[in-house]
């Protein structure tokens, strides 16, 4: 708004996906050879956070993070469904199977959600789908980007898979970013599946025993045997 207005900000940030959108423009300033004006050398960034600055051969920013996303998890209502190993660490599922009959038994047990989303709003469910598809061997898009690859028998797994954990009243279909946080810090779910930035808040503000988990083992996804996880 501030550019339509004619008074852009000399600096601003946006996620590395509105990059294309805006340098495709020539709204944002190359930075390729001003980097060493303030001492950044571009050779201390990941591939993927370097990545994430660039379009067509230009680097136009400096990374500010690179944030993944996390099974959020309430360890109460694991240990008042029983599942935690002995030393009290949740037990997370490694299949299909494993994961529907856990959201069983913390049903039973509890009356909580397992696994709440942000399913409406912002993009943050949709990463489960893509992970699902992604631990198959397969992907959503092609890669050049330019083709979507949606109709395969992974995508079908997939949805299928998001699909019982909605009919199954294991989540909530209906819950924006706010109302799944709102459910998960109120004891009404299990897990929230959000992302690295809420962690502090989360465990200032968490009534209950509180863990930050990993995603891609708690989801490992293999309904046929092991399949490389691309990247």
């Amino acid at each position: 708004m501030a550019i339509s207005a004619g008074d852009p900000p000399d600096v601003a940030v946006m996620h590395g996906s509105n990059l294309p959108d805006y340098t495709s423009r020539n709204l944002i300033l190359p930075l390729d050879n001003r980097y060493v004006d303030f001492g950044i050398d571009p050779r201390d960034w990941t591939a993927p956070a370097a990545g994430a600055v660039s379009y067509e051969d230009s680097s136009y920013g400096v990374p500010f993070d690179l944030h993944a996303n996390l099974f959020h998890v309430n360890v109460d209502l694991f240990r008042k469904a029983g599942l935690v190993d002995s030393s009290g660490k949740p037990i997370m599922p490694t299949s299909r199977e494993e994961f529907f009959e856990q959201a069983r038994i913390m049903k039973e047990k509890t009356g909580a959600y397992y696994l709440v989303t942000d399913a409406v709003q912002f993009p943050i469910g949709v990463r489960i789908l893509f992970t699902l598809v992604w631990q198959q061997g397969s992907d959503l898009i092609s890669a050049d980007g330019k083709i979507a690859t949606v109709d395969t028998p992974e995508a079908a797994e997939a949805i299928d898979f998001m699909l019982e954990l909605f009919d199954g009243d294991y989540s909530d279909s209906s819950l924006d970013y706010t109302a799944s946080q709102d459910a998960f810090l109120n004891g009404r779910a299990a897990i929230l599946h959000d992302g690295t930035w809420a962690v502090d808040q989360y465990d200032r503000e968490a009534p209950f025993e509180y863990r930050a988990m990993d995603f891609r083992l708690c989801m490992k996804y293999l309904p046929s045997g092991p399949i490389p996880i691309p990247g």
